[in-house]
């Protein structure tokens, strides 16, 4: 049946009214004043859900777009596009042609997906332009589309070495060195040291996905020691609406590292052990690529259009937005621009043709059902456990320290522990072997019988550990008591007070000098001068200190290294 432009289609077989049936085809006003409405009708039973039957109506499109063919079913809007929607002239008219297996009223829209490079329309790979659809639920395709994108979120993370060996500078003899492993998709550039390091973290964890690019974005936290304030720089590509709300973001205080951009950490020689965490943050990949697909729906032109109209509502609506986050709540507020933005195009009728304000009136139509909430969740599902290949880094820059020696400048000792006070990350030395001391339990038990070096310069905390130690004795157990006294603590070492002696808190410590005479340590700055050049006694028991004899007639002092 044809009426006005609109058509019908039932092909033998579709009703199963005994009786026979009719049909309707009834015109509706027009959506958003622009988009061909019509409500075709079988008056009786048919079958509905199982087969097909084919609407037509007019087609508004120009050379550049294709038809968008949707209506309303029991599971939400239903849209036909690409190859599931045709182009034909009908009794002289160009008419779109849909199959359905449900009625309710169909809208003919437009999907305008390629078109000239800087067209600013959509970018081929949102929802509306999908190749080929018939008949398909929308929510539907964004959790299949969220399969597929978190998926080859998966599929595009590679794994990296960490920033290299050490760099030397040889002006200062200091050595810039990282250790650990960096998470998948991120590469490290370090730069030539000066009077600082900096080394460089660089997101390149992209691929494709059919033709969409995805990306993995990354949380960072940078810690301990000193350096100067983390640096991100770099574009998320060249979508300016997309690096716009990325940068928002981050100047609202997300520590986000998005895709191509690079974070810059920078160290002074001798300031301590730094950490730069790095790991893949699943919830804001999966934010970022939901804000993605919908902003590639709309498009760049409608928005540049709605900035330069209207400047203050568009800066309200960016900063909204990035004041949600990169979480759902962020993907719902982008959702509601891009219905915004859409909503304005669609009204300018000399900025835009009938073509281009009917896809603006679709897009409208085809997002507004889209579940945020499921967007995500069905996304860091298909993202699975991908591993991270790592957390971060630890970033030393150092001048050499003095070479160990034994108490009082003697040979060093077989095994030791070497510890960098300003991270209180300890490793054991046996000989040529360097292992990670892996918590405090086993550290206390190597340390009964070995000295402690406290000094964050030692070259030994440089090297890549084997492995983690395990908790053996080296010789006799420190009985903290003076060699002269028939005891095996020697002269020119550092007593540090066992933790559950302190007082208030505060662990002390005491240098046995050259003399045997036990003196006062008045502060941790003389500690760590003392300890460049004195071995540590660890956990003491405050009442052998008490009991040591000599005793010095003032406290511990400390001249320039």
């Amino acid at each position: 049946m044809r009426r006005d432009g609109f058509a019908l289609i039932v092909p033998p077989g579709r009703v199963t009214e005994p009786l026979g049936t009719y049909i309707s085809v009834t015109p509706l006003p027009l959506q958003d004043e622009v988009l061909p409405v019509m409500n075709g009708q079988i008056h009786g039973s048919w079958r509905e859900d199982t087969s097909t039957v084919g609407v037509q109506g007019p087609w508004i499109g120009d050379e550049q777009a294709t038809p968008l063919v949707m209506h309303t079913a029991n599971d939400g809007v239903r849209m036909s596009v690409g190859t599931g929607a045709a182009v034909s002239v009908v009794d002289g008219l160009p008419t779109a042609t849909a199959a359905q297996t449900s009625l309710s009223p169909t809208v003919y829209g437009d999907s305008i997906c390629e078109q000239a490079l800087g067209d600013g329309y959509a970018k081929g790979f949102s929802l509306a332009c999908i190749p080929g659809l018939s008949d398909a639920a929308v929510t539907e395709e964004w959790r299949r589309a969220a399969i597929e994108r978190g998926t080859g979120a998966r599929s595009t993370l590679t794994e990296r070495p960490s920033c290299g060996a050490a760099i030397l500078n040889p002006r200062s003899g200091a050595s810039a060195v990282s250790l650990g492993k960096l998470p998948w998709g991120v590469r490290c550039v370090p730069e030539t040291p000066a009077d600082k390091m900096t080394w460089s973290f660089v997101n390149d964890a992209h691929g494709s996905v059919g033709l969409a690019t995805v990306d993995v974005l990354y949380k960072y936290n940078v810690h301990g020691g000193t350096f100067d304030a983390p640096r991100v720089s770099g574009l998320a590509g060249n979508d300016l609406l997309k690096n716009l709300i990325l940068r928002q973001l981050q100047d609202a205080g997300v520590k986000v590292l998005g895709p191509e951009q690079t974070l810059s950490v920078a160290k002074a020689v001798n300031s301590g052990e730094t950490y730069a965490d790095i790991s893949v943050d699943f919830e804001a990949t999966a934010a970022w690529r939901g804000i993605v697909e919908l902003l590639d729906t709309l498009g760049g032109k409608a928005w540049d259009e709605f900035r330069k109209d209207l400047p203050l509502e568009a800066q309200s609506a960016i900063s909204s937005c990035a004041g949600a986050g990169l979480n759902a709540a962020g993907v719902e507020c982008v959702k509601n621009l891009v219905l915004l933005v859409a909503g304005y195009a669609e009204q300018k009728t000399f900025s835009f043709s009938t073509s281009a304000r009917g896809f603006f009136a679709s897009v409208k139509r085809i997002v507004f059902p889209l579940k945020v909430g499921e967007w995500i969740t069905t996304f860091v599902v298909a993202m699975g456990s991908a591993s991270s290949g790592g957390d971060g880094v630890l970033l030393r820059y150092n001048k050499p320290a003095p070479p160990v020696k034994g108490p009082g400048g003697g040979n060093a000792p077989q095994s030791y522990i070497a510890r960098d006070p300003s991270s209180e990350r300890a490793v054991l030395v046996d000989g040529s072997s360097v292992k990670d001391i892996p918590n405090g339990g086993i550290f206390l038990c190597l340390a009964a019988s070995r000295f402690v070096y406290d000094i964050g310069e030692l070259d030994v905390l440089d090297v890549r550990p084997s492995g983690d130690a395990t908790c053996h004795g080296f010789g006799d157990a420190w009985d903290f008591t003076p060699k002269a006294s028939g005891g095996n603590t020697p002269n020119n070492v550092i007593l540090r007070e066992r933790p559950e002696d302190a007082t208030s808190g505060v662990i002390a410590s005491w240098l046995i000098n050259s003399r045997g005479r036990i003196q006062t340590i008045p502060n941790g700055g003389t500690y760590l001068c003392l300890a460049h050049a004195n071995p540590v006694i660890w956990n003491v028991p405050y009442a052998k200190v008490n009991a040591w004899r000599p005793v010095g007639t003032a406290p511990a002092s400390c001249g320039p290294r």
